[in-house]
Order: C-alpha cells, then sequence, then structure tokens
C-alpha cells in the first residue's frame, strides 16, 4: 500500500482585474469551503463532484491517503504574495511533516497568477519536488482553462484536466487522475513528456466544448491516447491571464520521449489547422440588443443577450451598465436585467 499526499489551491487570475486576490478570500467560505486541512479534506471530499473527490474515491481504499490542505476561490485578480506564500508554505511544510510519502496529488487550476510568480502552478509543483525527490510521481487535475508551462510539465508526471466547458466532469478527472496515479506507482515516473504551445489566443467564449471546433479537438486528443500514454491534454488557454503562456497547448506524459513527441504533434497540428473556426463575430450592446427586440415577438422562450465581457466567471466584477443603457437606448420592452 503506497502512501499518498493530496493537496490543493485553485485560483483562475484574471491580471486585468485592479483587485487583488488576498488570503481572507481563500479563508472565508462562500460558495467553496474555504481553507480545509488534514482530514478536513476529506471529509469534505466524501461526496462531492469536485476532482479531490473523484481521486479519492477512485483509490478505493487501495492506497492510505494523507491530505494536507486545499482551498480555492472565485476568479479575480493577481494573488498577492502574501496570500501565496502563507498558503503554499504551509503546503510544503504539511507535506515535509507527512514524509516519506510515494507520491503525490494536487488540485489545482492552472491559470494562478501571483504577485511573485506569474506561473504559480509550476512553482508549487518545482517546491512539491524539491521536498519528496526525484523518483515519487506527482499527478496533477487542472481546469479546462490552465495554462499549462514548461514547469508544470517538467515537475508532474502526469496532468489530467477537465475535458468539458461548460465543466461537468471534475469528478471523472479525478478518478481519471486516480487511475493515472496507480500506473505510475507501479511503472515509475514516465521517461517521456512534451509540451506544444501554440502561437496565438483563443476567446473564451468560443472554446464550449458542446459545439464545434473544440469539441472535436477534445475528442481528437482522447482518441489519440493509447498504452504508451500516460496522459494527454489538449487546453485552450486562458487569455485574461494576459501572459506569455496563455494561449492553448497540447501537453503529453509518455512511456518514452517518441511517444509524447508524436502525440503532441498531432494534436497540435490539428489546433492550428483549425484556428480560423475560433473567429466568430461578436455583437456590441446596441447591436444585440436591437436583434434581440428582432427575435423577441416569435420566440417560444425569453431571449438571452449575455454581456460576455463582465463576466464574474472569469474575474469580473459583475456590475458595468452598459448592456442596460442600451436596453434603455433602444426602448427595450419587458427585459429583465441583472
Amino acid at each position: 500500500m503506497a502512501r499518498i499526499a493530496i493537496g490543493g489551491f485553485m485560483h483562475e487570475t484574471n491580471c486585468f482585474v485592479p483587485e487583488p486576490t488576498d488570503y481572507d478570500d481563500f479563508a472565508r467560505p462562500s460558495d467553496r469551503p474555504g481553507i480545509l486541512r488534514g482530514e478536513e479534506v476529506t471529509t469534505e471530499f466524501a461526496d462531492q463532484g469536485a476532482s479531490t473527490a473523484g481521486f479519492i474515491a477512485g483509490n478505493d481504499g487501495n492506497h492510505e491517503i494523507r491530505p494536507l490542505l486545499w482551498c480555492s476561490t472565485t476568479p479575480g485578480g493577481t494573488v498577492t504574495a502574501h496570500a501565496y506564500e502563507r498558503i503554499s508554505g504551509e503546503i510544503i511544510a504539511l507535506l515535509s511533516e507527512a514524509l516519506p510519502v510515494d507520491a503525490v496529488y494536487l488540485d489545482l487550476h492552472g491559470a494562478m497568477v501571483s504577485a511573485q510568480h506569474e506561473d504559480g502552478e509550476g512553482e508549487l509543483l518545482r517546491r512539491v519536488r524539491a521536498v519528496i525527490g526525484e523518483e515519487a510521481p506527482i499527478v496533477i487535475s487542472l481546469d479546462y482553462h490552465a495554462n499549462v508551462t514548461e514547469a508544470m510539465v517538467a515537475h508532474a508526471d502526469a496532468i489530467l484536466p477537465y475535458r468539458t466547458y461548460p465543466h461537468v466532469d471534475q469528478h471523472e478527472t479525478g478518478k481519471r487522475a486516480s487511475a493515472a496515479m496507480k500506473r505510475l506507482l507501479i511503472e515509475g515516473r514516465p521517461k517521456g513528456r512534451a509540451l506544444r504551445q501554440l502561437p496565438f489566443l483563443l476567446p473564451l467564449n468560443f472554446q464550449c466544448t458542446l459545439v464545434e471546433p473544440s469539441k472535436g479537438l477534445v475528442e481528437a486528443a482522447t482518441a489519440r491516447e493509447n498504452d504508451d500514454i500516460v496522459s494527454l491534454s489538449y487546453l485552450p488557454g486562458f487569455p485574461p491571464a494576459d501572459l506569455r503562456d496563455c494561449g492553448p497547448t497540447v501537453s503529453a506524459h509518455a512511456a518514452t520521449q517518441d511517444a509524447a513527441d508524436s502525440a503532441v504533434d498531432d494534436i497540435a497540428q490539428l489546433v492550428a489547422l483549425k484556428e480560423a473556426e475560433f473567429a466568430e463575430p461578436l455583437l456590441g450592446p446596441d447591436d444585440a440588443v436591437i436583434e434581440a427586440m428582432r427575435l423577441a415577438p416569435s420566440a417560444t422562450k425569453p431571449i438571452v443577450v449575455a454581456d460576455t465581457q463582465d463576466n464574474p466567471g472569469c474575474g469580473g466584477s459583475a456590475d458595468t451598465v452598459g448592456m442596460l443603457a442600451a436596453l434603455v437606448r433602444n426602448k427595450a420592452q419587458g427585459a429583465l436585467f441583472g
């Protein structure tokens, strides 16, 4: 029976948001539980749909789980140095106390930026690797909007991201991470790892996996997996991070370097060919309102107009009134604004 340390530190950082994300934002319970420590982690995720819950469920009691710390907060501005160092420092301290461990699983977002570290996850993984040494595998789960970096691929041994947007497969992602961990505990750390970063950005509006081209790209990456591949991931990136590493990526961990390179090259080429299909037009506020008013008389359901630029789901403040002004200007009737 192996001894696996598990933890989580999740934040989706929108660098256009002026207000920073501080320690209290992580500690304060909201739609998320605040900071969990020790057995609070396994208790909280005993029957939830999160990736950590899926990882624990996938373990089936086969290995000893040593919970460290888990926390998350809503998308927002850059994580302060105090928050990052306090939380990551506690994770490292708890990991050090838990030694010896045979492996580490971390539930991460993949798009965290701190005041000191543009690659928040890569820096945390570097510190974890320094504590556990070069033999023990590290498996991570990521959000679909992760910005995968060289450091993340180098220090982790399997990267399992959500495959859906809207995100509905977190628990399944955790179970896939657990399966990858079981394999690595038998085979050891993979010899092959590769990352390809595409030279363009993909708008969040058109990253939905229910429709093309994202649907096909995720399916292609899944279909390209084989017995030599430990993990293979296509991710569209999170452009509001506004950093060098915020574009689409393809990454792989595999039994051999040739297997990793071949897999990422195949999928990266396909992503490149699909670039133009992401360039869909967007309507301005007035045009959107006029179009909604045109469609409303014959519609059987309410027409929804979404302000995609002030989206709290990616760090927006949700307090702009540009759409309200357009409704007033165009004398829209029977409209609900929120």
